[in-house]
């Protein structure tokens, strides 16, 4: 998914998905975003999760993004907060964990 700059969209609601594979940081874009929402969602909470959350999906804000979200695997951690992962937890005390906004 690449939305660019030219393509003026202001805003974007990522609400409610269920997402089985982790996609590329180079393969997702949102340039111009003025508003990107991402609430709800499902995600795998594997060892790659860190490609995740330091990527656009997480909007600068790693400590909204973990709170706000879900995991849909491993199933020990299926329908539970991203945040209860611990080593989610463990990343938010690091530099740049915290929220940035």
């Amino acid at each position: 998914m690449h939305i660019t700059a030219d393509q003026h969209v202001r805003s974007i609601k990522f609400q409610g998905n269920h997402i089985l594979d982790i996609p590329k940081a180079e393969s997702v874009l949102f340039g111009g975003v003025e508003k990107l929402t991402v609430i709800s969602n499902h995600f795998p909470c594997d060892c790659h999760i860190h490609t995740l959350i330091e990527g656009p999906f997480a909007n600068g804000s790693i400590l909204e993004f973990v709170t706000s979200n879900y995991c849909i695997s491993p199933l020990e951690f299926n329908g539970r907060p991203m945040s209860d992962r611990p080593r989610l937890r463990d990343h938010r005390q690091m530099p740049g964990g915290s929220d940035s906004r």
